[in-house]
């Protein structure tokens, strides 16, 4: 990869962020939870639900109830996290790193959605897209721990090209 390429790849990522956004679907300021009326315990319970199809692996069930739970209330980044969790375990990488994207955008200030892309990015062996976001992570530095494992990602590389001659 030319370094013009990679340069193109990193302003993709970043306007990618940027645009989401534009993407979070609200009726008169409302989510369509909120729009419906739709009782919280029930939301919990779907929620629930869920978590436990995604524990037994049970990964489209999963997705189904996180993309529903999404679309009613798109501003919960523990349900946007959670899809790009089932995606992230199908190894649809890119689909799931689209989902953070959005995560990043409701919560800027919680650093998880943009180390999981980070994570996607890696396992896709897209390594500057990986450590573009990791750097973010360590930059922002809203959670230690996650700033810790960052830092790890981006020395396994940094190694990685030294033994690899990459």
């Amino acid at each position: 990869m030319t370094m013009l390429n990679e340069k193109n790849d990193l302003e993709e990522l970043k306007t990618v962020f940027s645009e989401f956004q534009n993407l979070i679907p609200t009726f008169n300021g409302k989510t369509i939870k909120q729009n419906e009326n739709i009782a919280d315990e029930d939301i919990l319970n779907l929620h629930s639900v869920a978590c436990i199809f995604f524990e037994k692996g049970k990964l489209n069930e999963s997705e189904q109830f996180f993309r529903y739970l999404c679309l009613l209330d798109s501003t919960n980044l523990d349900y946007i996290l959670g899809l790009g969790a089932v995606l992230q375990r199908k190894k649809l990488y890119s689909d799931a790193v689209d989902i953070y994207a959005l995560g990043h955008m409701i919560q800027t200030n919680d650093a998880r959605p943009m180390f999981y892309a980070g994570q996607c990015h890696f396992f896709d062996r897209k390594y500057d897209k990986a450590k573009f976001c990791f750097d973010v992570v360590i930059e922002d530095n809203h959670s230690t721990e996650l700033t810790q494992m960052a830092t790890l990602f981006i020395n396994s590389m940094t190694e990685g090209k030294n033994t690899d001659g990459r």
